[in-house]
């Protein structure tokens, strides 16, 4: 399966850790869907890596550990982070977020780099980027796609899949563009604002002008 001949290609020295194949970057906001999208595409044998699972692999290193039992011992919960915890924290303490989010970015590269391997047959790699936008990584992906939905939506998801308070959910999206900004951005939208049937379709519809021969 490989891309649309119509996309421009980046060459590996501007591409994203220079990886040489191209790389789908797939963003939203917090609970806009990504999770479901991705599942969506692995399910449909594509080659997908998720940013926030990079994340939570290099937490257990034992750098990132060792920052949280110094920094944030309560997000620490029998030897395991408790990420719900330290999202409250991290979130509120504005030296621990520049802390752990300077360590997390140093591993990056090749927490990503060594998941890449794993799809060698792959033609291109989707990358799940929640802050794609926010830290200007579609200018060093070949394309884009945003997951979008209500403002609403996504503080009723964020709340009822773990509880979490509006205090919160207020400094999470504070933290990330607005949604109807990132939708300007956008070179495509999935639309994520009915039910599961109909993203199946708009995934189906992107993915067809994504491979188009």
């Amino acid at each position: 399966m490989k891309l649309n001949p119509e996309i421009k290609l980046l060459n590996s020295e501007t591409r994203l850790y220079g990886f040489d194949k191209p790389i789908v970057g797939l963003t939203g906001g917090i609970a806009t869907g990504k999770s479901t999208v991705t599942k969506i595409l692995r399910d449909r044998g594509l080659a997908v890596i998720c940013a926030d699972e990079l994340v939570k692999k290099i937490y257990q290193d034992e750098q990132i550990l060792t920052i949280l039992r110094e920094k944030a011992p309560t997000a620490i919960t029998q030897h395991q982070v408790n990420f719900k915890e330290l999202r409250k924290i991290f979130f509120s303490d504005k030296e621990l977020k520049k802390i752990l989010s300077e360590a997390i970015y140093q591993h990056l590269p090749h927490a990503f780099l060594s998941e890449a391997r794993k799809h060698s047959l792959a033609s291109f790699i989707i990358y799940d980027v929640p802050l794609l936008f926010e830290k200007g990584l579609q200018l060093k992906v070949d394309t884009n796609c945003l997951i979008y939905s209500s403002v609403a939506d996504q503080r009723a998801r964020i709340s009822q899949r773990d509880g979490t308070d509006d205090l919160t959910i207020d400094r999470i999206l504070s933290e990330q563009l607005p949604i109807d900004s990132k939708r300007k951005m956008a070179e495509i939208v999935v639309e994520n604002t009915k039910d599961r049937e109909f993203l199946n379709g708009q995934v189906t519809n992107w993915l067809t002008w994504l491979t188009k021969a």
